[in-house]
């Protein structure tokens, strides 16, 4: 009868004094970083935690990756989790199944996710490709973010056009910036109280249907939509015929 696994832990004092670290961390289940500390080969730990801080110049590999200190990683990093409380840095690719960013991550290279819940303040520069992203905190994009629900109901700005299937915004004034939106449904409402500027300012947004509140939109071609309350859009092109909200105001309507 086999002998039960005994789970490995390492820490700081373990690994200080050792030369070749791909070779003896290949062997530890989970690693728990409490230091400051460098990594220059690959890293593969079911699980890893960074309590302190640290670099890691070659990938990273990991079942669940959980981030409490500081980390910057120079390669990809895979992961199935990838929990973030703390800061971390990532200057290549990001690929993961489940993100929770609690703290402050900012990605350089292409983001590949299955479900992204942004409580605290993610910063992408290459593209994002997700299933769901969800915004309670803050979200900063340079690049183009294709996914099937992007939810808001904290702060976005996206510098590079959005692809989704639902586009859902419930906010407050400035909650949303984008250069444009490419999905079946867009719906943006008030999250409660007077406003002083726009939920959503956007370039163009293509869809088939639209619902909004307070909205500013240079231009919207669509199916089917509603003007509501506070909009200013400047050419509205649908199909069949739009509702304009009380005190909403468009500019041109053509029917396609």
């Amino acid at each position: 009868m086999p002998e039960p696994q005994v789970q490995k832990i390492i820490t700081m004092d373990d690994f200080l004094p050792l030369r070749n670290i791909d070779e003896e961390l290949s062997v530890y289940d989970e690693m728990a970083v409490e230091g400051e500390q460098k990594f220059y080969e690959k890293i593969t730990p079911e699980r890893l935690v960074i309590e302190g801080m640290a670099s890691f110049h070659d990938e990273v590999d990991a079942g669940t990756l959980m981030i409490e200190g500081k980390a910057v990683f120079a390669e990809k990093v895979l992961a199935d989790s990838f929990l973030c409380s703390g800061e971390a840095l990532v200057k290549s690719k990001l690929i993961c199944d489940e993100v929770l960013i609690e703290g402050r991550t900012e990605c350089y290279g292409r983001f590949h996710a299955g479900k992204i819940d942004v409580k605290g303040e993610l910063e992408l520069s290459g593209r994002l490709d997700t299933i769901d992203i969800d915004v309670s905190g803050t979200f900063h994009s340079h690049g183009k973010v294709v996914c099937d629900n992007f939810t808001v109901s904290g702060f976005a700005t996206v510098r590079n056009p959005i692809r989704a299937i639902n586009v859902i915004v419930e906010g407050t004034a400035g909650a949303v910036e984008a250069s444009s939106i490419n999905c079946d449904m867009l719906l943006v409402k008030n999250s409660g109280g007077s406003l002083v500027d726009y939920i959503l300012k956007c370039d163009s947004v293509f869809c088939d249907t639209v619902k909004i509140e307070y909205c500013k939109i240079d231009k919207i071609l669509c199916e089917d939509a509603e003007i509501g309350e506070g909009c200013h859009v400047r050419l509205l092109e649908c199909h069949s015929e739009p509702v304009i909200g009380i005190g909403a105001i468009v500019e041109n309507i053509a029917y396609i």
